[in-house]
């Protein structure tokens, strides 16, 4: 605050200070316009110009004119003319000596003593070649100007102008314009503190935004509003605007930040889960290479009580191999972009039915329930009828694979948008960290070697990949007491169907 109002207090005195300076040369310029001397200057270079007329006037009409223009022009004018002629040393004007109210007005006239004198002083100044000169008659105490000219017929033409009424304007308007100039000095600094506190305000309010632009505070409900100039009020709604955007550019960067993070924790239990494939892919081949090796040692050293046996297990392991060979090939072309997949129209109601009829003797023979709650309508996507099969069959088998002992199975086909297939166990919930990579490759949610249970762990990134070939999608949801498995697809517009 302290800083605020020093702030405030030096743009004050800075624009009182310019304010102050304008003012005093105004007065300056006052002064130098109505002080005596300008007055004087523009009285002689007026008398000067009026000599030359009436120069010319004379000359032009003679003696007799000249006098009456001389009697309408000393009234106009203010001024009193004498002339004198060095020809003759006589004063032809003026010829008697005028009462008050004439010639001078309200200075009254002056005695002939005083015109004798004021010519006297003319003839030694016209020596000297100085015209101008000041007059103060001793009879009446009046100030005048004179300037006179001498003219080529020797007549030397002689102006007075009071100078007195002059002086006391130009007093009285000095002194108005004093007052004047205070009251102007007292507006101008009341001004230049409102000016300068409007201002430092609307400043302040810019470098408080400014602030919190720079501490990342972007609060909407403090938006600043400045005025006093087109300018300040332009800078507050860019700053406004730049807070806005910044605020919208950093929730941004802040999710991607999230997202960012996300696939790095992502791809460290993707990687994790590769390591963790090599060593069980390792473990799947290594085990099974070293039975075949063992029995087939056994068939060469005949040390085999019963050689069907043996070579029974070779047959089983080979199998498993085989499998597992197959599945990786199988996924390497799923996601491939070069893969393509013949698609026809499938009815997948018809193709669950079958499914089913299958299935339900599959489920009774490893202890399972299963319940079918299939829609009676027809519904058509296009695909490939094998693979969709196979997709369907993956999920069935996982539910009895990691269902409970003697548990239900629940299996539903309906319609919304789009064709939705779920199906639903009594296994254990899956943990909530691991549900974004139940579908990823090589993941085994078992993490025991044990290959009756967890498999490959390429089951359901086949069904993924599939799915998508397909245009639908896929996840999982734990619901209560359960795991439901979900797939949707694509829905065919048809006829009205049904089974």
């Amino acid at each position: 605050m302290m800083k605020a109002r020093l702030s405030t207090f030096q743009l004050f005195f800075c624009l009182f200070l310019i304010n102050s300076v304008l003012v005093v040369l105004i007065i300056w310029s006052f002064f130098t316009f109505i002080s005596p001397s300008y007055y004087m200057h523009k009285v002689t270079s007026s008398l000067t110009h009026d000599s030359t007329v009436h120069e010319t006037f004379f000359d032009t009409n003679g003696l007799q004119d000249y006098l009456e223009y001389v009697n309408i022009y000393e009234p106009d004018t203010g001024n009193r003319i004498i002339l004198y002629d060095q020809n003759t040393n006589s004063i032809p004007y003026p010829q008697i000596v005028r009462g008050p109210g004439m010639g001078m007005g309200q200075h009254g006239s002056l005695s002939p003593m005083e015109i004798t004198d004021l010519i006297n002083t003319v003839t030694n100044k016209v020596k000297h070649a100085n015209n101008v000169f000041r007059y103060t008659s001793r009879r009446t105490n009046i100030d005048t100007l004179v300037v006179f000219q001498q003219w080529d017929n020797g007549i030397i033409w002689i102006a007075q102008s009071a100078l007195q009424p002059i002086n006391r304007a130009i007093s009285i308007f000095q002194t108005l314009f004093l007052w004047f100039a205070l009251l102007g000095i007292a507006v101008s600094a009341a001004l230049s503190w409102l000016i300068s506190n409007k201002i430092t305000k609307n400043v302040s309010k810019i470098n408080q935004k400014v602030m919190n632009i720079a501490s990342l505070s972007f609060d909407h409900s403090k938006k600043i509003s400045v005025g006093f100039s087109k300018e300040l009020e332009n800078t507050g709604i860019t700053l406004n605007l730049v807070a806005d955007k910044l605020k919208t550019n950093m929730a941004a960067l802040k999710d991607t930040n999230v997202r960012l993070k996300q696939e790095l924790d992502k791809e460290k239990q993707l990687d994790t889960i590769r390591k963790q494939f090599v060593t069980d892919v390792s473990h799947d081949l290594k085990t099974p290479i070293s039975i075949i090796q063992g029995y087939c040692e056994g068939l060469l050293d005949e040390i085999a009580d019963d050689p069907a046996e043996y070579i029974t297990a070779i047959r089983d392991e080979a199998f498993h191999m085989k499998n597992l060979v197959d599945s990786l090939l199988e996924l390497a072309k799923l996601e491939s972009e070069q893969t393509y997949i013949k698609q026809e129209k499938v009815n997948i109601t018809l193709l669950i039915e079958e499914i089913e009829k299958r299935f339900t003797a599959y489920a009774k023979n490893h202890n399972r329930t299963v319940n079918f709650n299939i829609t009676k309508e027809c519904l058509w996507c296009i695909g490939a009828p094998i693979k969709l099969k196979q997709v369907f069959e993956n999920l069935l088998k996982n539910s009895v694979a990691h269902g409970n002992e003697n548990g239900e199975i629940s299996v539903q086909l309906k319609k919304e948008k789009e064709i939705v297939f779920s199906v639903y166990n009594d296994a254990s919930a899956i943990p909530e960290q691991e549900i974004p990579l139940i579908f990823e490759r090589f993941y085994k949610l078992d993490r025991s070697r044990n290959r009756k249970t967890g498999g490959t762990g390429l089951g359901l990134s086949i069904v993924k990949s599939i799915v998508l070939k397909h245009g639908g999608n896929v996840g999982v949801v734990n619901e209560k007491n359960g795991v439901r498995f979900w797939v949707t697809l694509p829905l065919l517009p048809q006829q009205n169907e049904s089974i």
